[in-house]
């Protein structure tokens, strides 16, 4: 205990705090800013309550998703890191998006082998029909190990995807898409009345092709999320 004193006094012994070069720096930053705030209370206030309606404004749920595809939809997606409410998620890693899906269904408990085996060439059958995707390899059961112990009612299929460049593009209505097209020409340029098909969008096409009774709605996440 006495060498811990010593050692946290001693310093001061030698320098005095005003006079070490740190503080002394600190206290020059510190001092001019904590007098201003002092003579402009008011301001003050309004910066803070100004800060706070920054942290809490949903900008991306209320203006980057409900912006057209286009210009202004690059600069409000440029624009919303200064917004952090809709930045802060509900798990310790950000989304991550991984270039593959992994799709994991589930059947009717008591499902004969058969039956199963014939459900995942259907549903793997559709999705390779997406021209979105490259490879679809599907399983069910587990494998001989006591590692992962799934049932034959549990569908695991994994889904390769091709790089976004080479997904469909899709039409966007916009205002003037009604328009003579002399008139649209400009307007389209600033607000493209195509775009490139997003992943949630590919998923809800995907959720939405496998209809088939019995069959649990899988999510399609990516891989690495689920282990």
């Amino acid at each position: 205990m006495g060498t811990l004193t010593l050692l946290l006094l001693w310093p001061q012994a030698l320098s005095p705090e005003e006079k070490n070069p740190v503080n002394r720096f600190l206290i020059w930053v510190y001092r001019p800013v904590i007098l201003w705030v002092l003579r402009h209370k008011a301001i003050t206030i309004l910066i803070a309550v100004f800060v706070i309606l920054i942290t809490l404004f949903p900008f991306r749920s209320w203006v980057v998703e409900k912006s057209p595809e286009g210009l202004l939809k690059t600069i409000s997606e440029k624009v919303a890191v200064l917004f952090p409410l809709d930045n802060i998620g509900g798990e310790f890693m950000p989304p991550l998006y991984e270039g593959d899906f992994l799709y994991m269904p589930t059947t009717l408990p008591g499902i004969s082998i058969t039956k199963a085996k014939e459900l995942l060439q259907q549903t793997d059958k559709i999705l390779a029909s997406f021209p979105e995707i490259d490879q679809v390899f599907g399983k069910i059961g587990r494998a001989e190990t006591a590692t992962d112990p799934a049932p034959i009612s549990m569908i695991e299929t994994t889904i390769t995807l091709k790089p976004d460049d080479a997904w469909r593009k899709v039409r966007v209505k916009r205002f003037f898409s009604d328009w003579p097209e002399i008139i649209r020409w400009p307007f389209s340029k600033i607000w493209p009345e195509e775009k490139r098909l997003t992943p949630r969008e590919l998923k809800a096409e995907l959720a939405d092709a496998i209809p088939f009774p019995g069959l649990t709605v899988g999510t399609f996440v990516g891989p690495i999320k689920t282990r």
